[in-house]
């Protein structure tokens, strides 16, 4: 399947360049992150961002504005999510997808930061 997207365009251009220099490698595939503003609100999904995933959770933090919903699957790994208010941290988000972090209970959701975000992580 085609995405277009800038970060779609970067992994399949590096794929490309791998490619042509002769080198070993595999092509996993794109995985979805976008970033957009709408009616004056960031807003960013990355990944599965379905109501039928296994588990979700959500966080909204009324004097800020930002929203925060984490998607899991059956071992509450990190299968996608959806963050509206504040985008910054949607690379990091994306990192832990395609690596299929562990988020036991969503925990990931309330935090706010990347030094809280990376804290919360079931590394094991």
């Amino acid at each position: 399947m085609i995405r277009g997207n800038w970060f779609t365009a970067v992994e399949q251009g590096e794929a490309a360049a791998k490619s042509i220099l002769g080198l070993d490698f595999k092509y996993e595939g794109s995985l979805k992150h976008n970033i957009t503003n709408i009616f004056g609100s960031e807003v960013a999904v990355v990944g599965y961002n379905r109501e039928d995933a296994p588990l979700t959770y959500a966080y909204f933090n009324p004097k800020t504005g930002i929203y925060r919903r984490v998607f899991l699957d059956e071992k509450e790994r990190l299968i996608g999510a959806t963050l509206i208010g504040e985008t910054n941290e949607s690379g990091l988000y994306y990192y832990l997808v395609k690596t299929r972090a562990r988020i036991p209970g969503g925990k990931l959701n309330r935090t706010l930061n990347y030094a809280k975000m990376l804290r919360a992580l079931d590394f094991k």
